[in-house]
């Protein structure tokens, strides 16, 4: 592997080399499995792409690509069980799905092609690949498999798993980090994957979530706010940037298991106005409309979907979520003296729901 991290299963997705086993438990650790490869991407220079987003910030340039791919059929087979003889019958008469290039030109350059059953990376320069592969490519990959992604946060605090849904910027991971503090695990920085969305579990139609890789990524005053600790021991993100990556601590084993989502948290956060700087945090219960325009706004690939034809299956998972599973509205007072408040807040609200059963 390229990276440490390529080896270590994410959002329920085992990655694995060609001359590698796969080797993944689907009912435990992994619920997909993708080949890796780490050569060569052709791209026309002609080509245009089917969709494109730009991001022109005070201090960056960001612009993703999306082409179609043609290519040989892929007939890799990363099942995470011995297939028979009719299995790969009904694999060989299965229309192939999409195949598309994603181009990244960020603090890191390079091309991810993803195809059904394989990911290819190919990169040039700066910032590693496994940055954008861990969000970016493979967000498009389970989207393409029917696996919905979000912006979010996901913890765990004993049986009860949760999410924290918000845009960069507005302090997730830092609210993630003082919950880790007070006893929660955190499960996932910035992505969250919604497997199995409306199937039939012991308590309901709860989708599950997994682990993704243990690092985060946070500014430099939200390591010292929220976890106390000294940054310049810190590997940075992007050379000409200060973000810092946090090596988690590593997880409970029930937690690097898949578990079920109990409720999701839309993060609002607001500059007090209060005269008395009192704190304040309120945490309502939102209809379901709000919910499915929320959770479609906080997507990991902005506007593709459509350019991807999975616009009308995605509306159709996330309407499926908002029934079935609690989401709130977090309205809290921004600041650092505020963390401790909002963490409380958030676990006497956890109290209040009935857990789900473990996977």
């Amino acid at each position: 592997m390229q990276d440490k991290y390529y080896s270590t299963p994410l959002h329920g997705v085992e990655c694995f080399l060609a001359d590698a086993t796969c080797t993944g438990d689907k009912t435990e650790l992994c619920e997909l499995a993708v080949e890796l490869a780490f050569e060569a991407v052709s791209l026309d220079a002609n080509q245009q792409p089917i969709w494109t987003l730009k991001d022109q910030g005070l201090r960056y340039f960001s612009e993703l690509n999306l082409y179609p791919h043609t290519c040989p059929p892929d007939v890799s087979n990363p099942s995470l069980s011995n297939a028979d003889n009719t299995s790969q019958e009904v694999k060989q008469t299965t229309p192939a799905l999409p195949s598309y290039i994603l181009s990244v030109n960020c603090e890191g350059k390079g091309r991810f092609l993803i195809q059904q059953h394989k990911i290819t990376i190919d990169w040039d320069e700066g910032t590693s690949s496994s940055h954008y592969f861990q969000t970016l490519a493979l967000a498009l990959w389970l989207e393409t498999q029917h696996v919905p992604c979000i912006h979010a946060n996901a913890l765990k605090r004993a049986d009860k798993t949760f999410a924290l849904v918000a845009n960069s910027g507005t302090g997730k991971s830092t609210l993630s980090a003082k919950l880790q503090q007070t006893g929660c695990d955190w499960l996932t920085d910035d992505m969250i994957a919604l497997h199995q969305i409306g199937a039939s579990t012991l308590s309901g139609n709860a989708p599950k979530v997994y682990p993704s890789w243990p690092i985060a990524r946070m500014w430099p005053d939200s390591v010292e706010n929220a976890l106390g600790g000294e940054v310049a021991v810190l590997r940075k993100v992007h050379n000409r940037f200060d973000k810092r990556l946090i090596e988690m601590p590593e997880l409970t084993e029930e937690s690097k298991h898949s578990s079920e989502l109990s409720t999701i948290y839309i993060l609002n956060r607001t500059v007090t106005d209060n005269h008395d700087n009192k704190p304040h945090c309120r945490i309502e219960t939102i209809n379901s409309s709000q919910a499915l325009i929320l959770l479609l706004q906080n997507s990991i690939l902005g506007n593709a979907y459509s350019a991807l034809e999975l616009e009308a299956d995605r509306i159709r998972q996330l309407s499926i979520l908002v029934q079935t599973t609690k989401v709130k509205m977090i309205t809290y007072s921004s600041g650092k003296e505020n963390l401790d408040f909002v963490s409380k807040a958030i676990l006497e609200d956890l109290d209040t729901l009935q857990p789900h059963s473990t996977s």
